[in-house]
């Protein structure tokens, strides 16, 4: 039994579970016959093997199915779907943990507000399909020149905030250079311009960040 659950949550699959199910309850018939008195009560405990692994393995598969629907739940609702990012409700809960890990340890911490110039232009003169490919082209430029520690999202409209911990305001003027120029190389003519404004604190100017409404 222990065995079906295993195999179970390894290949999360019903059909590969059943299949071990039945190998085993015939290795298990195999042995039975090996055995020097057969009794009817040996024989029924083959069916008896099958159908409990199949039982297992079955409430193997429903406990998986509800945790992986529960993580994309919970996944989806802090991304935005349009372009994969993390959403408003996430970048909150974000800066508090950052935030709270500055004050207590004293690390620098900045914020840059990315927002794509003439945005409302670009959908009004090509259409909201081109502006969401604009969206995504910019978010996807903001993703790949970001270290792995930093945080960007989108919190609205043509808006994003980008996440720096252990930047100084320098590092982060920096980094706001570096996603401009990104943006600006876009092959998407209506993409190519963006402001960014940054916001730095260290230990001695952290009250700024003790509520996330402060920060957009």
């Amino acid at each position: 039994y222990f065995l079906i659950i295993i195999i179970a949550g390894f290949w999360k699959d019903l059909r590969w579970s059943l299949g071990f199910a039945i190998v085993l309850s015939l290795f298990y018939s195999f042995l039975l016959f090996l055995a020097e008195s057969l009794t009817t009560q040996l024989l029924l405990r083959v069916p008896f093997v099958l159908a409990a692994s199949n039982f297992y393995s079955y409430f193997v598969q429903l406990v998986n199915n509800e945790q992986a629907l529960r993580q994309k739940a919970e996944s989806e609702a802090r991304h935005d779907f349009l372009t994969g990012l993390p959403n408003r409700q996430a970048y909150q809960e974000r800066i508090l943990q950052e935030a709270e890990r500055s004050k207590r340890y004293g690390r620098n911490l900045s914020i840059l507000m990315v927002d794509i110039d003439n945005f409302k232009q670009v959908n009004d003169t090509f259409g909201h399909d081109c502006g969401d490919v604009v969206l995504q082209k910019v978010a996807g430029h903001l993703a790949q020149n970001l270290r792995t520690v930093d945080f960007v999202a989108r919190i609205g409209g043509e808006e994003f905030v980008v996440v720096l911990p252990e930047t100084d305001l320098k590092g982060a003027l920096e980094v706001a250079g570096r996603l401009r120029c990104a943006v600006k190389t876009s092959r998407k003519e209506a993409a190519r311009t963006a402001s960014i404004r940054s916001a730095s604190a260290t230990r001695s100017a952290l009250l700024v960040f003790d509520r996330p409404e402060n920060l957009t």
